[in-house]
């Protein structure tokens, strides 16, 4: 298996780092080399049904993870606990995902597609009809 399909993520305190394989998220020790965490091993327990795309410690608070997956989801975990606290629903397949801690309630993601579905779900809130570039921002506040 390779270490990850994506780009590692880091802990702050550079003790850990992220990979993505598939539909899961390892949690591995720099130390050791070892799994020490799996988040979105299943479906049934919240996790992703199609590939983790993109993963982003949460500017806010660095003991949480965002994880972006083609299944058209951005997750927010507790990664030291393995607990899903949310999910939003962005309705595209998602292929990448950065944040900056200027704007931590906003995730900027590109897609593989556009979408009414997508656009409708950004746009409920402002009562507009506009479709989605395939390079976008979501406002994490906002509209979930």
């Amino acid at each position: 298996m390779r270490l990850s399909d994506f780009p590692v993520v880091f802990t702050k305190d550079g003790n850990y780092f992220f990979s993505c394989n598939g539909r899961s998220i390892r949690i591995i020790s720099v130390e050791t080399g070892q799994v020490v965490r799996v988040l979105s091993s299943s479906v049934e327990e919240g996790g992703h049904s199609d590939k983790v795309t993109s993963l982003v410690l949460n500017p806010r608070n660095p003991l949480q993870l965002y994880s972006a997956s083609a299944d058209g989801t951005l997750k927010l975990w507790d990664f030291n606990d393995a607990i899903l606290l949310n999910t939003y629903v962005v309705g595209v397949p998602i292929s990448h995902m950065v944040m900056h801690e200027n704007r931590p309630d906003v995730a900027y993601l590109t897609t593989t597609k556009r979408s009414r579905k997508a656009s409708s779900v950004y746009m409920e809130k402002k009562s507009k009809k506009l479709v989605l570039p395939p390079i976008f921002f979501v406002s994490l506040t906002m509209i979930f």
